[in-house]
């Protein structure tokens, strides 16, 4: 696959999971421009306060893609996603402005499909998803915006990323191995899929290629779906110390069967992902 080259991005999120490893693989044949929440820290970065239109404009950006967003673990702090909210419809109101054929890509996240009866708290006795309700707002509002000039994109993906980051299932539970510590695993049963960082960048690479095309409300997914408790399993034969782990099926994630989601027919990226059986191996190794 060709590698973006000599394109203007802007990237939110820079410092996060997502923003910052698509900003080192981005960075080296492209002008990036990013913006995060943090304190300006060089010429080409800037607060969400900061930016404005004339520096985008004088930017001259392909693409915008928006990574940045409160983290789901943060709890109970409706101002923080307020804050966000707002700063996003910001940037796609400075976006829409620019006289060019640009893509906004928006990367929102499965849960916000899954939980839309949680986004109100009068028909849920559970605590209210912040993370999913306002990330669902943004999508909502980026599909109603009235005047829109620009391409843009939402991507909703059905993840656990680890490998070699230090982050998500496959670390955390790597880690506990090699701790010899004890692991819960949250809704045993739910089934999941295993998206890489490696798959979502060349999943964006395409959609980057082709932002001419009509095309909106995509799940980028790989082709493989199983449940947390059969994936488990088959690390068992691999790995003695993973026994030591302890399934309990609380199902506080929200995450029912993602196979669900497919009944509204969204269109559908799939990726020819790297297998989890490769990733739980590098990460062993690089615990060692």
């Amino acid at each position: 696959m060709k590698k973006i080259r000599n394109k203007n991005i802007i990237i939110t999120g820079s410092n996060g999971l997502l923003g910052n490893y698509f900003y080192k693989n981005f960075i080296n044949n492209n002008n990036i421009l990013r913006i995060h929440s943090n304190h300006k820290s060089d010429k080409f970065s800037y607060s969400y306060e900061e930016i404005n239109l004339r520096i985008i404009k004088k930017f001259n950006p392909d693409y915008l893609i928006h990574f940045g967003s409160p983290t789901d673990k943060i709890k109970h702090k409706s101002y923080i996603y307020k804050k966000w909210l707002n700063n996003s419809k910001k940037l796609v109101n400075i976006f829409n402005k620019l006289e060019r054929n640009n893509l906004f890509i928006n990367i929102g996240s499965i849960k916000e499909l899954m939980n839309e009866n949680n986004f109100n708290k009068k028909n849920s006795n559970s605590e209210l998803d912040l993370y999913s309700s306002y990330k669902f707002k943004f999508s909502k509002f980026l599909n109603s915006y009235k005047s829109i000039k620009m391409n843009y994109v939402n991507i909703y993906l059905l993840p656990i990323y680890g490998e070699e980051i230090h982050s998500g299932l496959i670390y955390d539970s790597c880690k506990a191995i090699s701790k010899d510590q004890k692991f819960i695993i949250k809704s045993k049963d739910s089934k999941r899929c295993f998206l890489y960082l490696k798959d979502l960048l060349r999943g964006l690479t395409i959609i980057m290629q082709h932002k001419n095309k009509n095309i909106n409300n995509l799940l980028i997914s790989p082709n493989k779906f199983d449940t947390l408790q059969n994936l488990m399993k088959k690390q068992f034969k691999k790995y003695k110390k993973i026994n030591k782990l302890i399934f309990k099926d609380k199902n506080i994630d929200k995450f029912s069967d993602m196979s669900e989601i497919y009944i509204k027919n969204y269109p559908i990226l799939k990726m020819n992902y790297t297998k989890f059986e490769k990733g739980y191996s590098n990460v062993i190794e690089s615990l060692r």
